[in-house]
């Protein structure tokens, strides 16, 4: 949906309010300057202003209230701006996966984790229940605003293309299976209607429909296989389960060469034991993977891109840098904190605090 048409749609659910003050109070929290009014060479020529972008409207006029939000925060407007970014934060589940781990080994030691561990029983539910809610703000915002595509933090264009063809093949399977399972009916009520005045056609059909049960049994298998085989994840994932029933588009975020050095360094870091503090001011896990995001958007010309990404990243100081250095596609942004996300921030907190509490008297 274009740009012109989004803005269309919000204008049309609630009146448009100018608040006169709002860009000159947000630009001096982040240490902006004002843009000074236009001079003409005339003295008495009045000055004019300019008519508010797609961008400048979208932003303004963003719904107040999402289903499944329990903020929504407008932390950066940029005068003319040419697109606006929209996070949802989230908070990601316990990262399996990092250790070099095959398949078997990491869902063996995720069950195990969640049966006799606790806190990652607790963990695991609210982060279930937070992603929930994200999946809530994802459909209000299509439903509201008409956009269905998400930037999905990690998801690499090979991974992309691979998922899609995994989804289609699926899809093609189901549908052979369907197709099968309909002609063996319709054999079965052909029987039924010859069974009493011609036996040498039901002996004949009966040869199909044994051929046919046997073929939709064969497919059933290999699709089983596919699905056996095919990566898992833990079902939380709000993005993962929309896109599997149709209902939003992901797009990459990152390249594969970048996620990859980027996972590499975070299980370097694990293994070393560094702290939270440590990881969240890492340039390689924050800073690039953002600027690439940046990047990725404006390439695709995506003037209101919405990214759900960890609620760690701080993409005001990235979007002000990309602002810098691309004058002619500078961005807002808008930050959507979904529902039980504080809460668990707040318990992630407190146990690492602990954590490291009980470290430093090991020490002495």
């Amino acid at each position: 949906m274009s740009l012109e048409s989004q803005t269309e749609q919000i204008e049309s659910r609630r009146e448009f309010i100018f608040l006169a003050g709002k860009t000159a109070v947000l630009l001096s929290i982040f240490g902006c300057k004002a843009r000074e009014a236009v001079e003409g060479k005339n003295s008495h020529q009045e000055n004019t202003k300019s008519e508010p972008t797609g961008a400048e409207k979208f932003y303004r006029n963003f719904p107040e209230l999402l289903q499944g939000a329990s903020r929504i925060e407008k932390v950066l407007e940029i005068p003319g701006a040419w697109g606006c970014v929209v996070h949802i934060k989230q908070i990601h589940s316990a990262p399996y996966g990092l250790r070099g781990e095959d398949p078997d080994a990491e869902t063996a030691r995720r069950e195990e984790d969640m049966k006799n561990n606790p806190l990652v029983r607790v963990l695991a539910k609210s982060t279930k229940l937070h992603q929930n809610f994200i999946g809530q703000v994802l459909l209000d915002i299509k439903e509201k605003l008409g956009i269905g595509e998400v930037y999905q933090e990690g998801l690499v264009p090979r991974i992309l293309r691979q998922e899609i063809e995994y989804d289609e093949l699926i899809s093609d399977m189901e549908s052979l299976i369907q197709t099968n399972t309909s002609i063996l009916e319709q054999l079965t009520v052909l029987r039924e209607a010859k069974k009493q005045t011609d036996t040498d056609a039901v002996k004949e059909i009966d040869t199909k429909i044994a051929k046919q049960a046997k073929r939709i049994a064969e497919l059933k298998t290999q699709q089983q296989k596919l699905i056996d085989d095919h990566p898992k994840n833990d079902g939380t994932d709000a993005i993962d389960n929309l896109a599997r029933k149709g209902e939003i588009t992901r797009r990459a975020a990152t390249t594969y060469e970048l996620e990859t050095r980027a996972v590499q360094h975070l299980t370097k870091l694990m293994n070393e034991g560094a702290t939270k503090e440590q990881i969240d001011s890492d340039p390689i896990i924050y800073e690039e993977r953002e600027a690439m995001l940046l990047t990725k958007i404006g390439e695709n010309n995506d003037q209101t891109a919405v990214v759900v990404f960890g609620g760690d990243h701080d993409f005001a100081v990235s979007i002000k840098d990309w602002n810098e250095r691309h004058p002619k596609k500078t961005l807002s942004l808008i930050v959507i904190t979904p529902k039980f996300f504080d809460e668990i921030s707040q318990f992630l907190k407190d146990l690492d605090a602990k954590i490291q509490s009980a470290d430093s008297e090991k020490q002495d």
